[in-house]
């Protein structure tokens, strides 16, 4: 692909594990649900409120492509399972407060490590706070009241390009040249070509299901094309509130998770301001299997 950024794109491009919502798949890797936690392994809870945590996905490892994705890069184990739970109830400012010595932003996320999955999904806490999320497109003062689990939808693995120096606001044209390749990249993973959608579905429609697809219409009388994919990522560069930094995830703490606000799934699931949320942990604690160490925040 010919593009004056393509020297830059080649000098920023860092592999990383895409993972796809489906809606046919046999997967233990999903979204959504309830957790198949081992049994013995505890519905984790806030540290402070002591209300169950509301439960985001889980991975299966050894349905992953193998790490590190580059040389001396970090590391993923070959089997297990990974669970992710995170407090939704409140602001999702999950590092504003302290819990005596607990690492503050510790006490309101939590992800769990077992060698196995459990053979059948958990029963949820009956007091598992009965408010998700913002409601779609508002902030914290239009919540929607009732979900307390989000939809199932299986995840599929795939080892795609991606890129630091990217803007998610006010995208450039380096932005712009980097979701190119990266969909180019989807596209050779999954054998499937780019949905197009002529409306941006912001309306529930067309393409919002879709985990990536491109927009194409007329804006002012001009053309205009753009490209959109739902970030639910492992490693690599994560996105930050205006893109990718060039520094964070790639250096001591590791994107080990980037779970994507995705409406597609349900309209509910939604971080912050409509962002991702990044579950962090250090080179050493990933190295040593300390999962426990790891932590969330959102932008």
């Amino acid at each position: 692909m010919n593009s004056p950024f393509t020297k830059a794109l080649d000098a920023n491009r860092h592999p990383a594990i895409w993972l796809r919502r489906v809606d046919t798949f046999r997967s233990a890797s999903k979204l959504g649900g309830l957790p198949w936690l081992p049994k013995g392994v505890a519905w984790p809870r806030q540290l402070k409120s002591k209300t169950p945590l509301h439960f985001l996905a889980q991975i299966d490892l050894a349905a992953l492509p193998r790490s590190p994705l580059e040389p001396g890069g970090p590391k993923l184990p070959t089997t297990g399972i990974l669970y992710f739970f995170a407090d939704m109830y409140e602001t999702m400012l999950w590092g504003d407060d302290e819990v005596g010595a607990v690492d503050d932003f510790k006490y309101s996320t939590r992800v769990i490590y077992s060698a196995a999955p459990g053979a059948a999904p958990g029963v949820a806490p009956t007091e598992l706070p009965p408010q998700v999320a913002h409601a779609f497109g508002q902030d914290g003062g239009g919540r929607s009241r009732g979900l307390r689990i989000f939809p199932e939808a299986p995840l599929n693995a795939h080892l795609v390009d991606t890129f630091v120096g990217c803007r998610a606001i006010l995208r450039d044209d380096y932005t712009i040249a980097a979701d190119l390749r990266t969909v180019a990249s989807i596209e050779r993973a999954t054998g499937e070509k780019t949905p197009i959608v002529s409306v941006p579905p912001f309306d529930g429609q067309a393409g919002l299901a879709q985990p990536f697809y491109r927009t194409e219409g007329q804006d002012g009388g001009r053309k205009f094309s753009a490209t959109h994919f739902v970030r639910h990522q492992m490693l690599g560069p994560p996105t930050g509130p205006h893109g990718f930094s060039d520094d964070v995830g790639l250096g001591e703490d590791v994107s080990l998770f980037q779970i994507d606000t995705d409406p597609g799934l349900s309209r509910e699931f939604s971080f912050s301001q409509g962002g991702p949320a990044h579950f962090w942990i250090t080179r050493d604690d990933l190295a040593a299997g300390r999962f426990d160490q790891a932590y969330a925040t959102t932008a």
